[in-house]
């Protein structure tokens, strides 16, 4: 068979958390943790959140690769699976990885968002307004493929 994979969800929302679980446990190689909390994290591959993982969590998973799909994100069964084997460095069933290419300036952004800083401690730590993170953000979620949403925040996936 194949490789597998742990990946854990840190959710607001339980609904939400529960559909994502629903979904990733659809695919073979993935074995969901639905609810991160302080007890007993297992080494995990990946994490799926909707904000800046908390620190608590990841300084005890430091090598788990970050997925953040923010509150405006939509993506299908299969773009959400898709991406989650993107941040995992497998492709997904019916399709390959591509390579995405960064400028400089994106890449720092990226990478204080994968550290777990907001948009906002973003704009301050490079010194540069919230609105021109923003931009970076949405230039960052175009160049990762039409029609996924859900935009990437581990630095080794783009090669930072």
């Amino acid at each position: 068979m194949g490789d597998s994979y742990i990946v854990g969800l840190v959710h607001a929302h339980p609904l939400i958390r529960w559909a994502m679980d629903r979904i990733l446990s659809s695919d073979p190689a993935i074995t969901v943790i639905p609810d991160l909390d302080d007890r007993g994290l297992p080494p995990l591959d990946a994490v799926v959140t909707d904000s800046p993982l908390p620190a608590h969590i990841g300084r005890r998973v430091p090598d788990a690769k970050v997925l953040l799909v923010g509150p405006d994100d939509r993506p299908s069964p299969q773009e959400l699976i898709a991406s989650v084997r993107a941040v995992l460095g497998t492709p997904a069933a019916e399709g390959g990885d591509r390579q995405v290419s960064l400028t400089v300036r994106e890449r720092q952004v990226l990478r204080h968002l994968a550290a777990g800083l907001t948009q906002r401690q973003v704009a301050r730590r490079l010194q540069i307004s919230p609105h021109t993170v923003d931009t970076y953000v949405r230039r960052i979620r175009k160049k990762t493929g039409p029609g996924n949403k859900a935009y990437l925040t581990q630095a080794t996936l783009v090669r930072v």
